[in-house]
């Protein structure tokens, strides 16, 4: 008898499994039918030949999970049903003397890494974190545990400190901050661990993206998408003649974001945008008169003219630099 799945919500028939997520979803209306399931299909890789198929089944390979996804779980009592295959040299009492020493494999290294991947599973879910920032970070995890990094440090703050490591190689905009409220962590305590992770790897990091800034606060505050744009092509104007150098960029793009609302139906308070980006409202006030200085001097140059007429109550005098090669262009006045 075949059995066949449907939507419990609609009762279609036609269902999507994400190979990534481990999610079963309805493709007609989207609702999860279910999460994390295992993968039970057979491996094509062969690794003994005393089992009938020779092929593994279950999750894939993960530097997240204990044991690297491939464990096996021998519980308190041991029973082994049947007889043992022909020619075994593996006798029934030598299965207790396994679990002894697969105990003992398990608690040695393996048992300082089980709470960092717990945890790290918890800091995933609060801040959203993708798959690869999240494997990256293990690795960061069992790095700094085999360099016997851990010692005298909690295990919540290095883990704390390899997600926020991962995180700013990946240009994954997730502020100090934000890490330390996803992981329960004292900020001064995180920023510690993570300068000792930043000196031990030696990782170059990339400069974090100013656009990637803007479009994460844009998207939290409920900015429309013209002006998110608008906001993006202002923030790379400005990038590219350096006035955000040795700013934040998250307390930029919150100004650059107030710069383009202020004025029209989507203004947005200072109050609002200095709490989704973690700064404080003094930072976007202090931003905000630097970019109207800016402005002010005609400096900067924009072309867009729908950018010109909602900054016109500043006074302002800018032109979008389309192309990052036009910077050398002469000052256009207007």
């Amino acid at each position: 008898m075949q059995t066949t799945l449907v939507c419990f919500a609609c009762g279609n028939e036609l269902l999507i499994s994400d190979q990534e997520s481990g999610e079963i979803v309805c493709g007609y209306c989207g609702v999860v039918l279910a999460e994390r399931e295992e993968d039970l299909a057979h491996d094509a890789r062969t690794f003994f030949d005393d089992f009938k198929d020779g092929r593994r089944t279950g999750p894939r390979y993960s530097l997240s999970q204990n044991n690297k996804g491939f464990s096996t779980k021998m519980g308190r009592r041991i029973y082994v049903s049947g007889t043992l295959p022909e020619g075994s040299s593996i006798k029934l009492r030598d299965f207790g003397r396994i679990k002894v020493w697969d105990s003992r494999i398990r608690n040695s290294h393996e048992k300082g890494l089980r709470p960092a991947f717990h945890y790290l599973q918890g800091i995933r879910e609060n801040l959203g974190l993708p798959d690869a920032v999240v494997e990256r970070s293990a690795y960061f995890i069992r790095k700094a545990s085999e360099l016997g990094l851990t010692k005298g440090r909690t295990i919540v703050s290095i883990t704390a400190a390899s997600v926020y490591l991962a995180c700013r190689e990946s240009e994954t905009p997730r502020s100090l901050a934000e890490v330390a409220k996803a992981s329960n962590t004292d900020r001064r305590r995180l920023s510690k661990d993570y300068r000792l992770l930043l000196r031990t790897f030696n990782e170059n990091l990339p400069v974090t993206s100013m656009s990637r800034c803007v479009t994460k606060i844009a998207n939290m505050v409920g900015v429309s998408e013209s002006k998110k744009r608008q906001a993006i092509e202002l923030v790379n104007a400005l990038e590219s003649v350096g006035v955000s150098t040795g700013k934040s960029p998250l307390g930029f793009a919150a100004s650059v974001i107030y710069l383009v609302c202020k004025n029209t139906n989507e203004e947005r308070t200072q109050k609002l945008l200095a709490e989704v980006a973690g700064v404080t409202e003094v930072t976007i006030r202090n931003r905000y008169a630097e970019l109207v200085k800016l402005i002010t001097s005609r400096k900067v140059l924009v072309f867009d003219a729908s950018l010109l007429s909602i900054l016109a109550p500043v006074s302002v005098y800018l032109v979008v630099i389309a192309q990052h090669m036009w910077r050398h262009l002469p000052v256009i006045a207007h």
